[in-house]
């Protein structure tokens, strides 16, 4: 479920890709979506924050994890302070890869 945003994103460019206007369509379909990403990217945020109230997590995991979400955060409060659609489908999926990588990382330190 929490890929399903990005997936939907992925057939919008390539369908959008067939079409005239594609990068129309393309932007569409992310400002579109994009509250989905935030929501699974906050879900996935969600499971790691509970996973360092165990105090296995390593500081750098930390770290990492929460410079993506400060990323995401501002995109997803508001969409304008990016360039394009195209750089916050970018950030999005940046910060959704780098919370699973940390989420993952928490749980092998167990």
């Amino acid at each position: 479920m929490r890929l399903s945003a990005f997936a939907a994103l992925g057939v919008a460019m390539v369908a959008g890709g067939c079409a005239a206007d594609s990068t129309t369509s393309i932007d569409a379909a992310i400002a579109d979506n994009l509250p989905t990403a935030c929501a699974a990217i906050t879900t996935a945020d969600a499971a790691f924050q509970t996973v360092i109230a165990t105090g296995t997590v390593g500081k750098s995991t930390m770290e990492k994890e929460t410079v993506a979400m400060a990323a995401i955060n501002a995109i997803c409060a508001d969409p304008t302070t990016v360039s394009s659609p195209a750089a916050a489908l970018q950030t999005a999926a940046q910060a959704y890869v780098a919370v699973i990588k940390a989420l993952n990382e928490a749980h092998s330190a167990k």
